[in-house]
């Protein structure tokens, strides 16, 4: 059994504590150049299926994102039960597992984003 069954990412501006969403995706800045990609955990929180400038149609399956940190780091990132292996400049080395991703979003402030539980009414 899956551990979320309608899984949200809570997001939370880092810089106003009071700016928090619930969404099915993210919305990150990739590296290398300023493009808004979203991402969505998909297979029971196992994989990603993202996709470029809103356009997601042309989305794919895949197993890792990579994402830009409010320092400006490149970070990657893969996903597992929910949970993310994170690793600077996709260097696995220097990687950790924890259940939050921290990443710059479409308006340019950096973000945290965790999972939870959508309950309908």
């Amino acid at each position: 059994m899956a551990k979320y069954n309608k899984p949200v990412f809570v997001n939370e501006c880092l810089a106003d504590k009071n700016v928090k969403t619930a969404s099915k995706f993210i919305a990150y800045k990739t590296w290398g150049d300023p493009s808004l990609w979203f991402a969505e955990v998909i297979d029971n929180g196992n994989a990603f299926f993202h996709w470029h400038q809103g356009q997601r149609d042309k989305g794919h399956k895949d197993s890792i994102i990579r994402y830009v940190t409010a320092d400006g780091t490149n970070w990657e990132a893969t996903i597992k039960d929910y949970v993310y292996f994170h690793s600077p400049n996709g260097d696995t080395s220097k990687g950790h597992s924890d259940t939050v991703i921290a990443y710059i979003s479409g308006d340019n402030r950096a973000y945290v984003g965790s999972f939870a539980e959508w309950f309908d009414e």
